[in-house]
C-alpha cells in the first residue's frame, strides 16, 4: 500500500496488477497488448517523432519501449510534445482512481498527465476522444522507478472523472526513452479493490463455462470437473484441453499427408491413440501436464520429419479442378480463418521465443477448431522505406506462417493500413495536400499504383517458399478512392489518371462533349466546360458540377457513369498488374478483391457505394466479400467462384448468417482473433477466453470445415444482372428476387452489369436474364442482343441510359436502332408533371430509449411525454466509446418529424431514405409502413429504403407524423445517407390481356411518376401486349409487352413478393422456362 498526500487529506490506496510484462495469466495472455493496442496510441507534434515497440533486453523481461526523437537536431523543443496513451479496462462501477506505472527513463524529465473520455475501442484515439483533465509536471528521475497517477490530480470534479476511460503521458523534450514493464490499477481502498476483483472473478467463471462448452464440441469433455476442482486447476485443465484439441489438428494434417505420399502412417495413428488416452485422463481429473508436453515433443519430431522430407510442392495448398481450395493431401478446404489481428501487435522473434508465443499463437487457433488465419500485414512495418523491407518484420511474419503450417492452418495474406508515410505523401511530383487528410492512417491504395505493385512483387519473392499461403488480398485491405471532401481533386496522380482515361476512351474532345452534353437535365451544368482540358488534367471529376444536392447528381449527372467505368478500370488494372508480378514468383497465386471502400466512408461530395463493381477485377483475381456474409455480395462471389471468402464480419449472435453463407459453399474470416473490447472480437478478455456470443463458431466448427453443398436439380437457371448506376447510388432493384426465385426452386446467379458487359460469357447456361432498363448501360443491351440467346425480362424506365442521356441520345434511341419494342425514341414519363419531392433533411426530434426486446417494434406509448432532443439528419448517434461493444448506446433510438402533405399530392406516396444504420421500423401516423431488419436482410446498414405510404393513412393538407425506431446493434447508428424525402407516385390498375382482350381482373399498380409511358401506337408490329395500365385502348399505356424472347414490364420499383402485379409478371415468364 502507498500513502499519497493531496492537500489536507491522506488516502490509503490499494493496488491490483493489471499489465505485467513478466507474467501472463494464461498461455495466450499478452500483457503488453493492454498497454499498446489501440489506433493512435502514441502521437507527436510536427518537430518530434516517436516509436513504440515491444522489446527484450539482456537479463530483463519484455517491456514497451517508447522512444521520442527530434526530427531535426537544431529544433528547439519549446512547445513540442509526444503523447503515449493507454485505454483502461472495463470498470462499470467506476472504482479505479488511478494507475501506478513501473518504468525506466533515460533521463530526468517531467510529464504532463492527461485523462480522456470517449476513446473508442474500434478506432482508438482516432475516434472522437477528448481530454477531460490534465495534471502538469509529473517529475521522473533517470533510471528505474514507479510513477503514480491519480485522476483527481487533474483538479476535475468526481462526476466528470467517472466518464474517463483512458490516460496519457505527455513528454515535452527529446531525445527520450521510456521503458514500461508493468501497470497497476489503483483503488481508493481495499473494499473497492475487493469489489472489483469479485466482478472479475464472476466474469471469469462464466467464461470458463463457455470454453468448456467449446471444447466439448471439439472432443474434450471437461464439464464434470467444473465446480469439483479449484478455479485455477479448472483454468489449467481448459488450456490443456485446448492444447490437446490443437494437437489433434496437427496429427490429422501431417498424418493425412504421410498417407498420401507414403501410403501408410503408423506414427500418426500411434500419436492419435496416445492423444485420446490423455484426453480421457484429463477428463477424469488426472494431472497430465508433463504427459502433454512429452506427447507434444513426439508430435513435433513427427512434424519436423515430415517438413524436412516432403518437397515444398507436396506441402502446398492448391485450387483443384472442382474450383475449390484443397489441402496438400487433397481434401477440399473451406476458409474458416480468423482475422489474425494479433499479428499487428506481434513481437520480435526473440520475445516470441522468450514467452513461448510461437507455439501458442497457432495452438490457440487450431485448438478452437479454426483452420487458418487472415494475416494482418501492416505495410508501414513491412516497407518503412520505399523499396526496403524490414528484415526483422519479414522474419517474424514468415515464422508465424511456418507455425501455422505446423498446425495445418492456411494463410490469407492481407496488406493492411496504416500505409508507410512515404506512400501516404503520394508519388514524387504528385504529392498530396497534407491538410486535406482524413484518417491519415487509412489511405488511398490507388493514388500510387506503381508502389503497390512493387510491394507485391517483393512480397512474391519473399513468400515463394511459404506453401500454406492460400490467397493474396489485392490491392490492400479496404482500399479507398475518396477519403477527403474534395475526393480525387486532392490526389494529383489520380486526377492525371482520370484525365488520361477520358482521353484514351473518347479520343477526341468533341466525342466527350457530345456524351456529357446530352444529359437529360441541366446539360449546361453537366456538359464539358470551356476551361476543362484533359491535356492539363483539368477535367473535373464527379461531384464538382455544382449539383444542387446528391439526389440530383445521382439522377442526372452523366459523369457519374464515367466515374464508375474509370473506377472499374482502376480496379481491373491495379489488381491485374499485382497478379502478374506475383505470378512471376508464385505461378499459382490466387488474388482476392474485397471491394473499394465507399458509401458512408466516401467523404466526397457525391458518395458512391463501390460494392456493385466489386467483381470488376483483373485476371487471376476472384471476388471475395467484406462484411457481406450470406448477402448479395456473397451471392455475386458464389456466382463466379468458390474461392471467394468473406474477409471481415462481426460474428456475435450471427449463427443464422454463417450457416446460410456456408450453405452457399463459401468460406469466411471471423473478425477477429484478438481482444480489445469492441464488437467483432472473438475474445471476451486478454486471456483468450471466447465470448459467449461467438461460441457457436466452435460448436459448428466441424460442420463448417467439412460441409459442401450438393448439386440439386432445379427448374432452371436465372441470372439477375444488377444495374451498376442504380446499385452504386440509390440501390439495386432485384435483390429480393433472389429469395423469391430460390423459394420457387430456381438456381439464381447474381451478376454485375458492368462485369457482364465486359465478359458476356458469364451468361452462358442461364435460361433467363432479369435486369432493369432504368439507366441501362447500352453495352449491356448490346450483349443481351448479340451474345446472349436466352429469355430477357427488362423492367423500368426507357427514357435514360447509364449516362442519364435524353431518350433520343440514349437508351430509347438504341432500342429503336435495334428494332426492340418501340418505333420512336420519344418516350415520356408517366406523368409529364414534375415529380413532387419533400426534402426531409435537417432537424428531427430524437430520443434514446435503451435496449428493448419487443419485436416487432411499436411506437412509444409515451411518445409525447419523453424528453426529446434535436439531431441533424443525415447524421449518426450511438458511440459512447467505452470499452466493449455493450458500452455503446445499443438499443432503440427514436426519430420523429412532422410533415405537411399538400392536398394537391393526393394519391400514392413513398418515403425514400438512402440508408439507416442498423435496423429500422418506420411508422406514418402510427401505422407501420416498412421495416429493414437483420432477420430478413443482411447488411441492413447499407440498404436503400423505399416504403409506400398508403393513401388512406395520410392527413391530406394537414400535419402528419413520421416516427422511425432505429435499432443500434453495434457501434454507431442513424439515418446517415441521402436522399431523405417523401415523393409522390402514380396509382392505377393493370389489366391482363390475351389476343387484345381483357382476361382477368385488374390488379393494383403503383408507379413512380418517372415510370416510362409507352403507348400501343409506338410499339412495333411484332410486339404482343400482355397488359395495359387502366384498361384496353390506344390511349392506355402498355404495362407488359413481349417481342420474341424479350419482355418489358413498366414498373421501375424494387421487386417484392407482396406486389401482386410483379408476381403475376413473374408467373408468366417463368412458365416459359418450365416448359
Amino acid at each position: 500500500m502507498f500513502l499519497f498526500s493531496n492537500c489536507l487529506f491522506a488516502y490509503e490506496y490499494e493496488y491490483l496488477p493489471w499489465a505485467d510484462c513478466s507474467q501472463y495469466r494464461t498461455p495466450v495472455d499478452r500483457p503488453m497488448e493492454r498497454i499498446i493496442s489501440l489506433n493512435d496510441s502514441y502521437k507527436t507534434s510536427k518537430n518530434f517523432k516517436a516509436t513504440c515497440k515491444n522489446r527484450l533486453d539482456d537479463n530483463s523481461y519484455p517491456h514497451i519501449e517508447w522512444e521520442v526523437l527530434p526530427i531535426n537536431r537544431d529544433t528547439k523543443n519549446t512547445g513540442d510534445y509526444a503523447v503515449f496513451r493507454t485505454m483502461l479496462p472495463d470498470d462499470p462501477c467506476n472504482l479505479i482512481v488511478g494507475v501506478r506505472i513501473h518504468l525506466w527513463s533515460s533521463k530526468e524529465t517531467s510529464f504532463d498527465f492527461q485523462v480522456f473520455e470517449n476513446v473508442g475501442p474500434t478506432m482508438g484515439f482516432l475516434s472522437p476522444a477528448s481530454c477531460i483533465g490534465t495534471a502538469k509536471d509529473k517529475d521522473v528521475k533517470e533510471g528505474k522507478q514507479t510513477l503514480v497517477l491519480i485522476w483527481s490530480e487533474t483538479g476535475e470534479d468526481k462526476k466528470k472523472l467517472e466518464r474517463l476511460n483512458a490516460y496519457g503521458l505527455v513528454a515535452k523534450e527529446s531525445p527520450l526513452v521510456i521503458k514500461v514493464t508493468k501497470v497497476d490499477l489503483i483503488f481508493a481502498n481495499k473494499k473497492d479493490a475487493q469489489k472489483y476483483e469479485k466482478q472479475q472473478a464472476e466474469q471469469h467463471l462464466k467464461l470458463q463455462q463457455v470454453m468448456i462448452t467449446a471444447l466439448d464440441s471439439l472432443g474434450v469433455k471437461l464439464g464434470s470437473l467444473f465446480g469439483e476442482i479449484s478455479v485455477d486447476n479448472m483454468e489449467m485443465s481448459i488450456w490443456q484441453g485446448v492444447h490437446l484439441s490443437a494437437m489433434g489438428q496437427q496429427i490429422d494434417h501431417w498424418s493425412c499427408l504421410a498417407k498420401k505420399n507414403y501410403g501408410s502412417d503408423e506414427r500418426g495413428e500411434l500419436l492419435e491413440k496416445n492423444r485420446q488416452e490423455l484426453i480421457f485422463e484429463l477428463e477424469s481429473g488426472i494431472v497430465v501436464s508433463q504427459k502433454i508436453e512429452d506427447l507434444q515433443h513426439k508430435v513435433d519430431i513427427f512434424v519436423d520429419d515430415m517438413m524436412n522430407k516432403l518437397p515444398l510442392s507436396a506441402r502446398k495448398w492448391y485450387v483443384g479442378e472442382d474450383g475449390k481450395y484443397h489441402r496438400p493431401d487433397g481434401r477440399p478446404y473451406r476458409v474458416f480463418a480468423p482475422y489474425f489481428q494479433r499479428l499487428r501487435y506481434s513481437y520480435p522473434n526473440e520475445i516470441r521465443k522468450f514467452m513461448g508465443l510461437g507455439d501458442w499463437d497457432m495452438r490457440h487457433l487450431a485448438g478452437l477448431g479454426f483452420n487458418g488465419i487472415r494475416a494482418d500485414i501492416t505495410w508501414n512495418k513491412l516497407e518503412p522505406k520505399k523499396g526496403d523491407f524490414d528484415p526483422e518484420y519479414v522474419a517474424m511474419v514468415k515464422s508465424v506462417f511456418k507455425e501455422a503450417e505446423r498446425y495445418g492452418l492456411a494463410v490469407c495474406f492481407m496488406p493492411q493500413w496504416p500505409f508507410p508515410d512515404w506512400f501516404v505523401k503520394g508519388k514524387p511530383g504528385y504529392e498530396i495536400n497534407e491538410k486535406s487528410h482524413i484518417h491519415a492512417s487509412k489511405q488511398n491504395a490507388y493514388h500510387w499504383p506503381e508502389a503497390v505493385i512493387s510491394m507485391f512483387s517483393r512480397v512474391g519473392e519473399e513468400m515463394a517458399d511459404v506453401p500454406n499461403i492460400l490467397a493474396f488480398e489485392v490491392p490492400t485491405n479496404e482500399p479507398s478512392l475518396s477519403l477527403t471532401r474534395k475526393g480525387i481533386l486532392d490526389r494529383p496522380y489520380l486526377m492525371e489518371l482520370w484525365n488520361k482515361w477520358l482521353k484514351e476512351t473518347y479520343v477526341t474532345r468533341s466525342n466527350l462533349a457530345e456524351v456529357w452534353g446530352s444529359a437529360y437535365k441541366d446539360s449546361d451544368r453537366y456538359g464539358l466546360a470551356d476551361d476543362e482540358d484533359w491535356n492539363n488534367n483539368s477535367i473535373r471529376p464527379l461531384g464538382f458540377q455544382n449539383d444542387p444536392d446528391v439526389d440530383t447528381a445521382y439522377a442526372y449527372n452523366p459523369r457519374l457513369w464515367d466515374h464508375l467505368r474509370w473506377a472499374g478500370w482502376m480496379q481491373e488494372n491495379l489488381t491485374g498488374s499485382i497478379m502478374r508480378v506475383l505470378h512471376k514468383s508464385i505461378p499459382d497465386a490466387v488474388g482476392i478483391m474485397q471491394y473499394t471502400t465507399g458509401d458512408r466512408h466516401d467523404y466526397g461530395p457525391v458518395p458512391i457505394d463501390y460494392r456493385p463493381i466489386q467483381t470488376y477485377v483483373g485476371e487471376g483475381v476472384v471476388p471475395g466479400t467484406h462484411y457481406g456474409i450470406a448477402g448479395i455480395q456473397a451471392r455475386k462471389a458464389r456466382s463466379l467462384s468458390l474461392l471467394g471468402y468473406d474477409s471481415e464480419f462481426q460474428n456475435e449472435n450471427r449463427e443464422k448468417y454463417i450457416v446460410e453463407h456456408v450453405k452457399l459453399g463459401l468460406g469466411f474470416s471471423p473478425f477477429s482473433f484478438f481482444y480489445y473490447g469492441h464488437g467483432g472480437r472473438l475474445f471476451a478478455d486478454y486471456e483468450g477466453h471466447l465470448k459467449p456470443e461467438v461460441l457457436y463458431l466452435c460448436t459448428l466448427s466441424n460442420w463448417i470445415r467439412t460441409y459442401w453443398p450438393e448439386d440439386i436439380a432445379t427448374k432452371g437457371k436465372i441470372a439477375l444482372v444488377s444495374n451498376t448506376r442504380l446499385a452504386t447510388t440509390t440501390g439495386e432493384l432485384t435483390d429480393d428476387l433472389v429469395k423469391i426465385l430460390e423459394e420457387r426452386g430456381y438456381q439464381v446467379g447474381v451478376l454485375e452489369g458492368m462485369r457482364v458487359s465486359r465478359n458476356p460469357e458469364l451468361l452462358e447456361n442461364y435460361q433467363l436474364v432479369i435486369t432493369t432498363s432504368s439507366y441501362m448501360d447500352i453495352k449491356l443491351l448490346e450483349v443481351l442482343s448479340e451474345s446472349y440467346k436466352g429469355l430477357v425480362l427488362l423492367f423500368g424506365r426507357l427514357d435514360m441510359d447509364s449516362y442519364a442521356r435524353k431518350p433520343d441520345k440514349g437508351l430509347a434511341a438504341e432500342m429503336v436502332k435495334r428494332e426492340l419494342f418501340i418505333k420512336e425514341s420519344s418516350v415520356d414519363k408517366f406523368s409529364l408533371a414534375t415529380v413532387q419531392n419533400m426534402d426531409l433533411r435537417g432537424s428531427w426530434d430524437f430520443y434514446y430509449a435503451g435496449k428493448h426486446k419487443s419485436a416487432p417494434k411499436t411506437p412509444l406509448a409515451n411518445m409525447n411525454s419523453v424528453n426529446w432532443s434535436r439531431v441533424s439528419v443525415p447524421g449518426m448517434w450511438g458511440e459512447e466509446g467505452i470499452e466493449a461493444s455493450q458500452r455503446y448506446l445499443l438499443g432503440d433510438g427514436w426519430y420523429r418529424r412532422e410533415v405537411l402533405i399538400p392536398i394537391e399530392w393526393k394519391g400514392s406516396l413513398e418515403l425514400v431514405i438512402g440508408a439507416i444504420d442498423d435496423e429500422d421500423w418506420t411508422f406514418f401516423n402510427g401505422e407501420l409502413i416498412g421495416k429493414t431488419i437483420s432477420s430478413e436482410k443482411s447488411d441492413c446498414h447499407l440498404q436503400f429504403r423505399k416504403y409506400v405510404i398508403p393513401a388512406n393513412i395520410v392527413n391530406w393538407g394537414k400535419k402528419n407524423e413520421i416516427v422511425i425506431c432505429n435499432l443500434n446493434t453495434f457501434n454507431k447508428a442513424g439515418i446517415y445517407k441521402e436522399p431523405i424525402k417523401i415523393q409522390s407516385t402514380v396509382s392505377g390498375k393493370v389489366c391482363w390481356l390475351s389476343n387484345g382482350n381483357e382476361v382477368s381482373e385488374a390488379i393494383p399498380l403503383n408507379l413512380s411518376k418517372n415510370a416510362s409511358c409507352v403507348y400501343k401506337e409506338n410499339i412495333l408490329n411484332n410486339v404482343e401486349v400482355l397488359a395495359q395500365v387502366g384498361g384496353i385502348g390506344l390511349d392506355k399505356p402498355v404495362a407488359f409487352i413481349r417481342q420474341d424472347r424479350w419482355y418489358w414490364w413498366i414498373d421501375d420499383s424494387a421487386w417484392s413478393s407482396k406486389d401482386e402485379a410483379q408476381m403475376k409478371v413473374l408467373d408468366i415468364i417463368l412458365r416459359k422456362i418450365d416448359k
